[in-house]
């Protein structure tokens, strides 16, 4: 009983309507500078103040691999599609060798992670990895486990030929995902939300 009122209590200090921070979600919302400058500035800022003692970004505790490597590969971008400071390129340089670190023991971690990955890991990471190859960030991964995955999302992209994403299928809320390569699935009149959302998402709708 004193859990059920303590969930109570929670929630509507809360209130609707609210979600936690997230350097992933930020970090693509940082990408809009094109879009809306100010608010670009202030997630870019958010991001620069927020990275870990390691390198990386993500939550900082408990550690979670996924997390870390779908955040650091997002931060990186951000930084590097918008930042035009020195600093952003040492928060870069920093944020390139932890995910290495990370990726180092990718394996392990990935096996172990009690959490399992974060939704639609395995789908978004291919697409920012082939993104920093494509700016210089990374290395080519080729068979590196982070390199692998682009070979399942290609498997898991196949089996959605035929189908249109909307705001009715549950992958709208990694529309990410797409990339560059598989915008042709979105049902674009029907994907948003009445809010104008994508999935209630702010990564997905910032794509």
């Amino acid at each position: 009983m004193e859990l059920q009122n303590e969930l109570k209590r929670l929630l509507i200090e809360w209130q609707p309507g609210r979600v936690m921070k997230t350097c992933y979600d930020t970090a693509w919302v940082a990408r809009l500078g094109d879009v809306d400058p100010q608010m670009s500035k202030a997630a870019l800022s958010w991001i620069c103040e927020n990275q870990l003692p390691d390198g990386s970004w993500g939550a900082p505790a408990p550690m979670y691999y996924h997390d870390r490597v779908i955040s650091t590969l997002a931060a990186m971008l951000a930084l590097t599609r918008q930042g035009r400071r020195s600093q952003d390129r040492k928060q870069i340089e920093l944020g390139r060798a932890a995910l290495e670190r990370i990726a180092g023991g990718a394996t392990q971690g990935l096996m172990a992670d009690p959490n399992g990955a974060t939704v639609g890991f395995e789908m978004i990471v291919p697409t920012l990895i082939a993104e920093a190859e494509g700016l210089g960030i990374l290395q080519h991964q080729g068979d590196r486990i982070l390199g692998r995955l682009t070979r399942l999302r290609q498997a898991k992209m196949a089996r959605l030929n035929g189908y249109r994403v909307s705001r009715n299928l549950t992958i709208a809320y990694s529309a990410e995902m797409a990339g560059p390569d598989c915008q042709f699935l979105f049902d674009l009149e029907n994907l948003q939300e009445p809010n104008g959302s994508v999935a209630h998402s702010p990564s997905a709708t910032a794509y």
